[in-house]
């Protein structure tokens, strides 16, 4: 039976993935849609029977964790766990026939998958984007109400947001840059007569450029900084934070209409138990928990329990209303070699918002005598920061320029300052190399894969501590 034989696999690094799948017979997509094709020519199969006999544990699809810490494990989801997560979707986020959405994050990625079968389900309209590059333009077109996003992909929308003030109309810029600021750090629940201002004569604007009309926007894949979630808060969009895994379908947690706390990612989604181990780690059992890791029994047990439970692998707190705070990835708790802990990803998210031209940071800091950082540049944002810097000559020759570098120092010195005395970054290198999720370096959800990022650029993290900084 054709339909149940075939296992729907996504990831996003053939070489790694192919080597789970030695001992399986793999086909082209092509060859599936011939094969299909002939077989409904021929009246193979009476598919309404085929349908009928597809039981709820059945494997619905096998999708690969990104990578970013480790090697992919594909994680098998049945159909149970992408009904329980739809149902669950349908009480914290309701929607009309006539709403509209837009898709453009990666269908690889469990978040979209999961999310575009809910607005099939709901009947809604969808438009499919092909070129994320020229979201601008299409949310002008088709006006959407709700979107699905990643983290980084409200960064960018923020850095065009501040390039183009920077190149404002002396007037424009000064008003633009006050009311940026105010959105950045004025309190998510308080509104006077200036924010009103600043509404009619900058936010309408910021919106407009979205379509218009976005009453939604569900953000999810990666952690958020507590600037950006203030910040789209404050310039007049609902936004609403989740969290979640592949291994979990994908969604653990959110916020949503009914339920909204600044700084959190939410309260569990229905049918979902949680529960903080020991060691501060978040724990989750529910029908939205993959069964097992392909051909990976024994990743398997390290992750699920003997009661079902999950490790996320991050460590979490739950407040007396049952909202989850993520306060750190238990991978990525740096120890240096004077005992001091690191969290990487708040660092790395302030470096990264105010540089204003990189796809990401990484910092550096297990078992160093300081805390170093790689930057890697977003080579679609150098000619306005270039333009901003008033230099002229090419790319490479600018990433290795003095005035980048002084530039990028007074930034590193300015977060300095609001960090304890051993998290301060001392050592920085700007990377020339292009990094894209094409090449298998960077997450469909846009996070850095560390580990791989870390093998590469070994020799130049060595470097940095052949002579110690104090």
């Amino acid at each position: 039976m054709l339909f149940r034989s075939i296992k729907i696999i996504y990831f996003n690094n053939y070489d790694k993935a192919l080597d789970n799948f030695k001992k399986e017979n793999i086909i082209s997509f092509d060859e599936v849609i011939r094969i299909g094709k002939k077989a409904l020519d021929d009246k193979k199969y009476n598919f309404s029977k085929l349908s009928q006999k597809i039981k709820s544990h059945n494997i619905a699809t096998i999708i690969y964790t990104s990578g970013s810490t480790g090697n992919p494990k594909g994680v098998e989801i049945t159909h149970h766990n992408l009904i329980s997560q739809i149902n669950a979707t349908k009480t914290f986020f309701p929607l009309k026939e006539n709403d509209v959405a837009i898709s453009y994050l990666p269908l690889a990625h469990i978040f979209e998958r999961m999310v575009v079968m809910y607005y099939i389900s709901q009947g809604v309209s969808i438009y499919f984007i092909d070129n994320v590059k020229k979201i601008s333009i299409y949310l002008q077109q088709f006006k959407p109400n709700l979107i699905t996003t990643v983290p980084r992909v409200l960064e960018k929308i923020y850095q065009g947001i501040s390039f183009k003030i920077d190149s404002s109309s002396f007037f424009s810029k000064i008003i633009g840059k006050l009311a940026v600021k105010r959105a950045l750090t004025k309190n998510t629940n308080h509104k006077n007569f200036i924010d009103k201002v600043y509404d009619n004569l900058v936010y309408k604007k910021f919106r407009y450029a979205l379509g218009g009309k976005i009453d939604m926007i569900i953000c999810g894949g990666s952690p958020i900084s507590n600037d950006m979630e203030r910040f789209f808060i404050n310039i007049g969009f609902n936004l609403y934070v989740g969290y979640g895994m592949t291994e979990t379908s994908p969604v653990i947690a959110a916020n949503c209409p009914l339920y909204n706390k600044f700084s959190t990612v939410g309260k569990a989604y229905p049918d979902v138990q949680l529960k903080i181990s020991k060691d501060k780690e978040l724990l989750v059992k529910g029908p939205n928990v993959m069964n097992t890791y392909h051909n990976n029994p024994q990743a398997t047990k390290e992750v699920i329990d003997n009661e079902g439970w999950l490790k996320t692998g991050d460590l979490a707190e739950i407040d007396k209303d049952g909202f989850v705070k993520i306060i750190g990835r238990k991978k990525e708790l740096f120890k240096t070699a004077y005992g001091k802990y690191v969290v990487p990803i708040p660092i790395e998210q302030q470096l990264t918002q105010k540089l204003g031209f990189v796809i990401g940071v990484l910092l550096i800091a297990e078992s160093k005598n300081f805390v170093s950082v790689l930057i890697f540049p977003d080579f679609e944002n150098l000619k306005k920061i270039k333009e901003k810097l008033d230099y002229k000559s090419s790319d490479r020759i600018f990433l290795k320029s003095d005035i980048l570098k002084q530039f990028t120092q007074e930034k590193i010195d300015d977060l300095n300052l609001n960090l304890n005395k051993w998290e301060m970054i001392r050592k920085f290198a700007i990377i020339t190399d292009k990094i894209s999720i094409e090449s298998g370096e960077i997450t469909p959800s846009m996070k850095l894969k560390r580990s791989l990022l870390e093998k590469k650029y070994q020799k130049l993290i060595d470097d940095f501590y052949l002579t110690p900084k104090t």
